[in-house]
């Protein structure tokens, strides 16, 4: 007997900041790619669909990139031209899970080498994992896991 399935949207916005180069995502559930380009513009929304196995727990991933050391240009204190990238929202099957990013998902950055350096001669601690991280300033990984049927897991996850 086959397991139960459902087919689910996600709705993911998006905004982009940068001024030469726009910065890159790829979304994956698991290891499938579901999206992979550029994001050009503020407000940039991405859809698509996935079928999950219900009691089956999944991984919605972003890996952020495009940035170099050249899209960041700093005059003295003054951050003068950056690239990042902000997720606005997600919704998994008409459920915005705004309040589970919150403290449920995780940013991983990928540093640049030089401004990691830069950073540790100034006695800064460079975090590996930012819990409830929405703004990806640097390329890195993001991660939220769920399981279906969504709406059991969003039920549990306030109980």
């Amino acid at each position: 007997m086959d397991s139960i399935t459902e087919i689910v949207i996600f709705h993911l916005e998006f905004d982009s900041v940068y001024w030469d180069r726009p910065p890159w995502i790829k979304i994956f559930i698991d290891d499938e790619i579901k999206f992979d380009d550029a994001i050009t513009t503020s407000n940039s929304i991405v859809k698509f669909s996935h079928k999950l196995r219900c009691g089956q727990d999944y991984q919605l991933k972003i890996e952020r990139s495009g940035k170099t050391d050249d899209q960041c240009v700093v005059d003295g204190l003054l951050r003068k031209q950056d690239q990042y990238i902000i997720i606005q929202k997600v919704v998994i099957d008409m459920i915005d899970i705004k309040n589970l990013i919150d403290d449920r998902c995780w940013y991983e950055p990928d540093y640049s080498r030089s401004w990691a350096t830069e950073q540790l001669e100034n006695d800064q601690i460079l975090e590996s994992k930012i819990i409830g991280e929405t703004w990806l300033s640097h390329n890195g990984t993001w991660r939220f896991y769920f399981s279906s049927p969504i709406y059991q897991f969003v039920i549990k996850q306030f109980r």
